[in-house]
């Protein structure tokens, strides 16, 4: 978790392995192949398409993002706290499907 997750705080980092350890370990395996390698930019840009899956975890506002990005695509997972794609993972598959397949290459 904490290679995953070099910034995280030491509360962030326990739920992350709570829900680690309670996961599928080949789907965990799966997702986050090749994961450690990838760069990620240090920036937002609005100009590209945004995905977002908001939970009902009490931090997650729309409003807070539409300030940052008014484009961005969100959608909601009911039932869901902290890792979407760990609770609730055919779900959040299906919403991030949906979000690229009306992608233009």
């Amino acid at each position: 978790v904490k290679t995953l997750l070099p910034e995280a705080s030491e509360s962030v980092v326990k739920i992350a392995t709570n829900s680690f350890l309670t996961a599928d370990p080949p789907s965990l395996k799966k997702l986050f192949q090749g994961l450690l390698e990838w760069k990620a930019p240090t920036y937002l840009d609005p100009a590209i398409p945004g995905f977002m899956i908001i939970t009902d975890e009490h931090h997650c506002r729309e409003a807070h993002v539409r300030a940052l990005w008014p484009d961005m695509s969100i959608e909601r997972m009911p039932n869901s706290k902290c890792w979407p794609i760990l609770e609730c993972p055919k779900e959040t598959l299906k919403l991030l499907k949906s979000f690229l397949s009306c992608m233009k290459t």
